[in-house]
This record gives C-alpha cells, sequence and structure tokens, in this order.
C-alpha cells in the first residue's frame, strides 16, 4: 500500500507542475505579445499598450504570487524537488519577474509617448483635453498599479524610469487646465 500512495503522491505533485507550467507559459506569452506589439504611434494604440501593459503585469505577479509565494505551493514545489521530479517552474520565476519589469517599462513609454504627443499639439483645446487625459491616466491607471504592484511585491520602476514618468506627469499637469478652471489664454 506504501508504494501505490507514494505513486499517487507523486502523480499529484506532477499534476502541480503541469498545472503551474502552464498557468507559467500561458502568461509569458501574453506577456511576450503585448512587448511585442509595443506602444505604437497612435493615441488609440498608446492608451491600448497603456491598458495591456497594466493587466498583464499585474496578472502575472497574481500567478507569480499563487505559485511562489503562497505557504503550500511552497510546501508542494519543496516537495516536487525532494523527490527530484523533473521541472522547470523554479527558473521561470525570474522570467515571470522580468517580463513585469519589461511591461512597467511599455507602461512608462506609453505614458511619456502620450505625454510628449499631447504638449506637442498645436491646438489649445486638443492640447489642454489629451494633456488632461495623460493626467487622468497617470492618477486613474499608472499611480494605483504601481503602488499594486509594489504592495504586492512585485517589480518596481528604475530610477530612470521613475524619473520619466514624473517628468512627462509634470510636463502634462502644467498643460492641462486647472481642475474646474477654464483658461482660454492661448
Amino acid at each position: 500500500l506504501d508504494i501505490v500512495e507514494k505513486a499517487d503522491y507523486r502523480l499529484g505533485l506532477m499534476h502541480s507542475v503541469n498545472a503551474w507550467s502552464g498557468l507559467l507559459d500561458s502568461r509569458l506569452q501574453t506577456a511576450t505579445r503585448v512587448l511585442e506589439n509595443g506602444i505604437g504611434g497612435t493615441k488609440a494604440e498608446r492608451d491600448q499598450a497603456l491598458a495591456g501593459a497594466l493587466k498583464e503585469a499585474k496578472e502575472s505577479l497574481r500567478v507569480h504570487n499563487s505559485i511562489f509565494e503562497d505557504g503550500t505551493s511552497k510546501k508542494i514545489l519543496a516537495d516536487i524537488d525532494k523527490e527530484g521530479l523533473p521541472h522547470d517552474v523554479s527558473e521561470r520565476r525570474d522570467e515571470l519577474m522580468s517580463s513585469c519589469t519589461k511591461l512597467l517599462g511599455v507602461a512608462v513609454d506609453s505614458v511619456c509617448e502620450s505625454a510628449e504627443a499631447a504638449v506637442n499639439e498645436k491646438v489649445a483645446a486638443i492640447r489642454k483635453g489629451n494633456a488632461a487625459g495623460v493626467v487622468a491616466s497617470i492618477d486613474g491607471k499608472v499611480r494605483p498599479a504601481l503602488e499594486h504592484l509594489k504592495k504586492e511585491g512585485g517589480p518596481e520602476l528604475t530610477a530612470e524610469q521613475k524619473g520619466r514618468l514624473d517628468e512627462a506627469e509634470k510636463v502634462v499637469r502644467a498643460a492641462a487646465p486647472a481642475v474646474g478652471g477654464d483658461d482660454d489664454s492661448d
């Protein structure tokens, strides 16, 4: 009976390897697609790149944490290693976190390109509206996503990315109309 129980236990461990490998593959494939798409040249493409990068970074981190940070999963992974079962789950951890970091780069690039396009718009009303839209994206999407990722133990922006994001935010806040203001000078 011990042999059967041991075989059943090892089968359960391999089932975990298979399930986790599938999750990791799915996340890495989706992240690769988002990264390959880049930020595009139009406002709609930049907005789509921003939304996709932030969504995928959050989802990748959720999968990462469910496999590598959850207590039960950690024990199962340790048992898999103890049993000497073949897998590459642990090696994929760094690959997934690297993807998250690259996705944050796409998000920052998207915001910076949008900020530049907004402030370079020749028509004042459009410039102000576009700048206000970038401010809304920073306040409503980017900053909350960065806080969420930080809280969940995910990657943070590099110093260079943070500097670029802060500068883009400063520029578009200066170009955006004051909240509730109707400044038509331009």
